[in-house]
């Protein structure tokens, strides 16, 4: 408590110090005549609150700047909780679009999975078709061929028992037909015995026959 009031002692003499420091440079002004009664009824209002310590200009452009620092009015407040609010609205929307956007991508990409399986799947019953067609084809190629060589064995035998003549007559007869038949013509004289073979030729009745039919023999 003393060492208290020992500091609050020398603090009041420091006060009226400086307090008589001041007062006695206020003097000296005064008398020396920088100091009038003017400046100091001046500095009293502004002391006072009477009188502004700073030019009208000045003032002006403080009460600006402390207009601008002022809350924003009721009004401008709403439209600036208005303008975040839509903001956030944006960003909600924004985010339910994206969410939205990725399960459709991730629908897409199961499409997309499933149509690459079926298309795979597609591709090897395609695969197995066409394997089973070719082999469909030989298959029934070869009943043809040995049905056509069976074919060609009977009347092969059927020919070989009748007379020349009558053959060659047969024979021109399927000349003058289809390209097969044409084809069985040559056929059937090249697998004849050739005495057979050259009888039957020369009982054709037309020489250009004849020719035709040796030049056709002579090819295969």
């Amino acid at each position: 408590m003393r060492v208290t009031a020992l500091i609050l002692s020398w603090l009041g003499r420091i006060a009226a110090l400086v307090f008589l420091l001041a007062l006695a440079g206020v003097a000296a002004l005064y008398f020396s005549g920088r100091l009038t009664r003017k400046n100091l009824a001046d500095a009293w209002a502004v002391m006072s609150g009477e009188k502004r310590a700073v030019s009208q200009n000045d003032y002006q452009k403080w009460q600006k700047l402390e207009e601008e620092a002022r809350p924003k009015s009721m009004v401008e407040s709403q439209e600036q909780k208005g303008s975040g609010a839509a903001y956030k609205k944006f960003l909600k929307l924004s985010k339910h679009r994206e969410r939205e956007f990725e399960r459709e991508r991730a629908v897409l990409s199961v499409l997309d999975r499933m149509i690459e399986t079926r298309q795979a799947a597609f591709n090897n019953n395609l695969q197995a078709f066409k394997q089973q067609e070719k082999a469909f084809t030989e298959k029934k190629q070869v009943e043809e061929d040995a049905e056509k060589q069976a074919n060609l064995k009977r009347l092969l035998k059927l020919y070989q028992g009748m007379e020349p003549e009558l053959v060659a007559q047969d024979f021109q007869s399927k000349w003058n037909s289809t390209k097969a038949e044409k084809d069985e013509v040559v056929d059937l004289l090249r697998r004849m015995p050739a005495r057979l073979s050259s009888e039957i030729i020369n009982a054709i009745d037309s020489s250009t026959l004849r020719v035709e039919i040796m030049r056709e023999i002579r090819k295969s």
